[in-house]
Order: structure tokens, then sequence, then C-alpha cells
């Protein structure tokens, strides 16, 4: 919405991909903008690019390098957790989506080691389908985190991981 963007008052914009000159054109007359490359099928070479745009790469790399090391004391705290089986579902009206290692929020839970965290809703007419209906293990988590990227949302859904998955 750029009547909200241009409420805020930014020093600087950022888009993502480049692609869509109408909305790069909109959003240059709000502020200065810079088109940063997105890789969706890896949010961390975005991240990095990010970081690069802004003049901040060693910034950014401290923060992935802090992103890892909690992903690795993650997996060491999950024992044997990390056999759990995880989908990461989010329902759409009459539909479901699947959400899968080409997604952010899977890839994200595959840093983790898991085998793919659910996200829909019990009154959905295909939940009871779902195995996860039978097996009351359902977890809701804010979607926001899971379905958006970056390096925020990515240690969000760490700390959806620890709060689920490990006992208190």
């Amino acid at each position: 919405n750029f009547e909200l963007l241009a409420a805020v008052d930014p020093d600087m914009i950022v888009t993502f991909g480049g692609d869509d000159s109408t909305t790069y054109d909109q959003a240059s007359a709000i502020a200065p903008t810079v088109a940063v490359p997105v890789d969706v099928n890896d949010w961390k070479t975005s991240a990095r690019s990010i970081g690069e745009t802004m003049g901040r790469s060693d910034e950014m790399e401290a923060e992935l390098a802090r992103y890892d090391a909690r992903v690795a004391d993650l997996r060491d705290r999950l024992g044997d957790a990390i056999d759990t089986e995880v989908s990461i579902v989010r329902s759409f009206g009459d539909s479901i989506r699947l959400h899968t290692r080409f997604h952010f929020a899977g890839q994200v839970v595959d840093d983790v080691g898991l085998d793919e965290a659910v996200r829909t809703l019990r009154e959905h007419p295909l939940f009871p389908t779902l195995r996860v209906a039978d097996d009351d293990a359902l977890f809701v988590v804010d979607p926001l985190a899971w379905q958006q990227g970056g390096l925020p949302a990515a240690n969000l859904i760490l700390d959806d991981l620890e709060r689920t998955l490990l006992p208190s």
C-alpha cells in the first residue's frame, strides 16, 4: 500500500526482485529506492544481497553466523525430537497449501534438520483428512513469520520450533 508507505516517510525503500518497473517507479516517488535481487530458493543469498545493498555486508554476515550457531544449538538440544516429521500447512479459503523446502519456512525447518511445522485452521474442511488431526499434534504459529522471509522471520520460526518441540 503506497499510501501507507508514504505516510511513514521512509528514508529509503528496498524493493525485491526489481522486475516490476511500475512498483519501482511508485516507490521511487516516495523515497530513494533500491531494487535488491531475490533468490526465493535461498533466503540467505537474498539476505546477503540486502546487506551488500545497504553497505552492511559484515553486519549481515555476523547476523547469519549467529543464526547458524542458533540452528546448531537447537539441533543439539532437540535430541531424539530431531526425527519428528513436520508439515508446514497454510489454509487459503477452500484450499490448503503445503510448504516445502522450496519455501522460506521450509528452508528454515530444513536448516534445523527436521523432516519438513504446521499452520492451519482446525475448522478448514480439509483438516480432518490430515494425519495431524488424529495425532493431536497441531501447533499454531504466527503466520507472518512463517510466510515471509528474512533473518528476523527465520529467528521467529526458531522460537516457535523451540517452544513446540522442546520440553519446558
